[in-house]
């Protein structure tokens, strides 16, 4: 199984605090064998940003060093193209309600083919694939 990470779910995994942690973590516990975990390097950025945010500059260092040491998470970069079918979604009437940011993951999910999403953000991008499935099953805007 592979799952797509979103910024929210990076953040929730990744500090003890958020709200969703013990969801994210124990939702991961559960999948036997454990995923492999794919996020795009603009998730990985709106995460250190939210870090910083909350936490200060050493915490987000040390989530980018945890990031880049890990084997469990795969960081695909936005290419031109993949950047492109983002901005088509988001210039799209039925992605109205999404950030360019989820689009950018919609587009993501979409081109790497995936059936699952780890998100604690209640926007409604992971509805927005048919046969998505989110994890954790009761996340939806459970985020901080």
């Amino acid at each position: 199984m592979r799952v797509f990470i979103d910024a929210s779910a990076l953040l929730a995994l990744a500090d003890p605090g958020n709200d969703g942690h013990h969801a994210a973590v124990q939702s991961l516990r559960r999948l036997d064998p454990p995923p492999a975990l794919i996020t795009t390097d603009f998730a990985l950025a709106q995460a250190l940003s939210g870090m910083h945010a909350r936490h200060g500059r050493p915490a987000a260092e040390l989530l980018q060093r945890s990031i880049s040491a890990s084997r469990a998470l795969r960081v695909a970069h936005v290419d031109p193209d993949l950047f492109r079918a983002a901005w088509n979604l988001y210039a799209s009437p039925d992605c109205a309600a999404l950030d360019f940011g989820d689009c950018t993951s919609l587009a993501a999910v979409r081109a790497l083919g995936l059936r699952h999403a780890m998100t604690f953000s209640a926007s409604p991008w992971v509805e927005a694939v048919a046969g998505l499935r989110r994890l954790p099953a009761t996340a939806a805007g459970a985020h901080r």
